[in-house]
């Protein structure tokens, strides 16, 4: 037996040297070492308490992750993934040799030996930080409406509580915080309700700030929101007083026609039209005024209405002021209507013709006549026979006007005779 396994000892040495070349060869083209890149490794701060200091706060500025190149059999290495590794940065170790700002980062593969995974690259990586002075600074909690609430409905109020939320952090974490909001879900809502929100910081270009190394005195906020229902209202608007003498007002324009309000049902019930006054006293020349409606609203009814149009807040108003003409009418007093005479009595007439002052808009006197006026006196106030009354001169014609034209009258008794005639006015 010993000298079976001793014949041809040197054969046996060099073809087992061959077997275990070939061997090691044909593996290696099997599955050959390949170096890979690792990207986003998250690195665990430990001992964070440690970097602390009195009114003092760090903020990681580059370092929080970090990339590897490692070597590894390919069979290994095609499955890598940034969960096979851990990344620490202690920060115990930095604070004892007084170096806060800069912080070693130790990684190691914690699913592969370390024969099986070789980290070649990122072995040597820094956490940089800032230790800063703490900051603290109270936000208005803003609540914010997310959709649209069911037709007919308007967002009449949103309450927060608490409505101011104080923020710790560094200083240069605060001074990126412009406002605070609560973003509240009101897609399809009819009624008013009561939800809990999540206060979001928001910097001044409303980008949403990180807030993971901040502290917030509340996490939640208890939002209410309250809906009223809406209702469209006409909107109307009309003249009031007059304009100066010898102008008229001739039209008036004005937009919006119509108006949507929200309030409680009871007081919707009980409007159906916002009237507005225009002020025309003493105008010579058209009027353009705006009337804000949410202070008309508030003017006349007080809390009861709330506008819901903000796009429409204004009513825009134009009254028409035009300039009267005026011509000369010259006719027998005789063609003049006289009314209300007292029982048993007549009037004479001083003059036998008269000229008539007409006023009114060019196109209204265009065909103005003695025939068209119609023109008549009242007297109803003539009572004492014998008297001389100077009574004016009205007509009835739409659009235009006698002005400064009268003539004189006297009253007699029925069949009175002066200078031996009978006296009348037909």
């Amino acid at each position: 037996m010993k000298n079976v396994l001793t014949r041809n000892i040197g054969l046996k040495i060099v073809s087992l040297v061959v077997a275990v070349i070939i061997w090691v060869f044909i593996n290696g083209m099997i599955d050959p070492i390949t170096t890979v890149t690792i990207k986003d490794v998250p690195v665990e701060i430990l001992n964070e308490d440690a970097m602390q200091s009195s009114n003092k706060i760090y903020e990681v500025i580059s370092g929080d992750t970090i990339t590897l190149k490692v070597k590894a059999k390919e069979s290994i290495a095609n499955r890598l993934t940034a969960n096979d590794f851990k990344a620490t940065a202690d920060f115990l170790y930095n604070s004892y040799f007084g170096d806060v700002n800069n912080v070693r980062i130790d990684v190691s593969c914690i699913t592969y030996t370390e024969s099986e995974v070789e980290i070649v690259d990122g072995m040597n990586e820094i956490m940089n930080l800032t230790l800063e002075d703490t900051d603290s600074q109270s936000y208005a909690v803003s609540v914010v409406p997310d959709g649209t609430v069911e037709d007919g409905y308007y967002i009449a109020e949103t309450t927060a509580s608490p409505n101011l939320i104080t923020i710790s952090g560094t200083k240069t974490q605060i001074s990126k915080i412009a406002k605070l909001k609560v973003l509240v879900d009101v897609d399809g809502a009819s009624d008013s309700f009561e939800v809990k929100g999540t206060p979001v910081l928001y910097d001044s270009e409303d980008n949403v700030v990180d807030s993971s190394k901040l502290t917030m005195s509340a996490e939640q906020v208890d939002v209410s929101v309250k809906l009223l229902p809406t209702k469209v209202i006409d909107i109307s608007v009309i003249p009031e007083g007059e304009p100066y003498y010898n102008y008229e007002y001739t039209g008036i324009e004005y937009a919006p026609k119509t108006v949507t309000i929200a309030g409680e049902a009871g007081d919707l019930a009980a409007i159906s039209e916002l009237q507005l006054a225009c002020i025309i006293s003493g105008a010579k020349a058209d009027i353009e005024t705006d009337f804000s409606i949410e202070d008309e609203l508030t003017k006349l009814y007080g809390s009861k209405y709330i506008l819901v149009d903000e796009d429409a807040s204004t009513v825009n108003v134009k009254a028409t002021i035009e300039q009267l003409d005026s011509t000369d009418v010259s006719m027998l007093v005789s063609n003049i209507e006289v009314r209300n005479v007292p029982d048993g009595y007549r009037i004479s007439p001083v003059t036998l013709t008269t000229v008539l002052k007409v006023y009114g808009l060019s196109s209204n006197l265009e065909n103005v006549s003695s025939t068209t006026l119609k023109p008549f006196i009242d007297c109803s106030e003539c009572t004492e026979a014998g008297t001389t009354y100077t009574l004016a001169v009205q007509t009835e014609q739409n659009g235009v006007e006698i002005r400064s034209s009268s003539i004189d009258v006297v009253l007699y008794k029925d069949n009175a005779i002066v200078n031996g005639q009978s006296v009348s006015m037909p």
